[in-house]
């Protein structure tokens, strides 16, 4: 009878050793691969990295539409700033008004380089 607890108890070390160790091996090929894989410490710093600059990013973007907010709203509150937005970007021009260019160039030109930006006249709109 002893003999055979003695065999049971070391099967029972052996077994439990045995087990420990799989559990050892199991344990390292999980933080392994939670290191090393693609959910991994250096996919979670690219990760990281990323946030930041679309955080950046959005911040900026956010700063241009305040910018652009006030300038509607300056340009729905006054006739004169729309006037003036219209000649500035679209090259209005009301039925008394003249256009001068004066060509700024230091040499002489034939006109292969003539860049003209289409003038809109209130006239054309009537």
């Amino acid at each position: 009878m002893s003999s055979e607890i003695s065999n049971t108890a070391v099967f029972s070390k052996r077994f439990q050793s045995l087990a420990r160790w799989v559990v050892v091996i199991v344990l390292w090929l999980i933080i392994g691969s939670i290191a090393i894989g693609k959910a991994g410490i250096s996919n979670f710093m690219e990760l990281i990295s990323e946030r930041n600059i679309l955080a950046q990013t959005n911040m900026e973007i956010e700063i241009q539409n305040q910018e652009l907010e006030q300038t509607i709203f300056r340009l729905k509150n006054s006739p004169s700033r729309q006037e003036r937005y219209l000649k500035q970007n679209f090259g209005y021009v009301e039925q008394d008004e003249f256009i001068f260019q004066f060509n700024t160039k230091n040499s002489f030109s034939f006109g292969a380089n003539n860049k003209t930006s289409p003038i809109l006249s209130a006239e054309a709109n009537h």
